[in-house]
């Protein structure tokens, strides 16, 4: 806790100033102070939890016309939310994330505005199908 509570923090939730819809629905204070597991509750746009599955026959798998940078992680947690997969926040357990050089491909999709625009129009055509292959009405979206 000590590394988390300093005015510069050592330790913080992944890039939580970039994206902090990214892993809210986490509550990560809540998770500090955890003793038992709890489970994520409603969906987020964004959310893209770091996760831990069994692999099945019938596990959605990642969409592969999302490729090289952005959108990827998260639209595989819509589709997860989508099954109705069941999120759970496990108490004491955490990954950590070593900081690297950026890509090249996160670099174009951070300086190109096609790039992120084509992203994008893949991004909605991912959840267009989504919708369709899983038949969610539009009262749940």
């Amino acid at each position: 806790m000590q590394l988390i509570h300093r005015e510069e923090p050592i330790v913080q939730p992944f890039r939580l100033l970039e994206s902090s819809d990214a892993h809210r629905l986490t509550n990560y204070w809540k998770w500090y102070y955890a003793t038992h597991p709890y489970d994520v509750y409603g969906f987020q746009d964004k959310y893209e939890p770091y996760i831990v599955v069994e692999k099945t026959n019938d596990f959605p798998l990642f969409d592969e016309r999302l490729k090289n940078y952005g959108m990827n992680k998260v639209m595989h947690s819509t589709e997860l939310f989508a099954v109705n997969y069941k999120f759970t926040v496990l108490p004491n357990v955490w990954t950590t994330h070593l900081p690297h050089k950026t890509s090249q491909y996160s670099q174009t999709f951070l300086q190109s505005v096609e790039t992120k625009l084509s992203n994008r129009a893949v991004r909605f055509q991912v959840l267009r199908d989504i919708i369709e292959k899983h038949n969610i009405k539009a009262y749940n979206c």
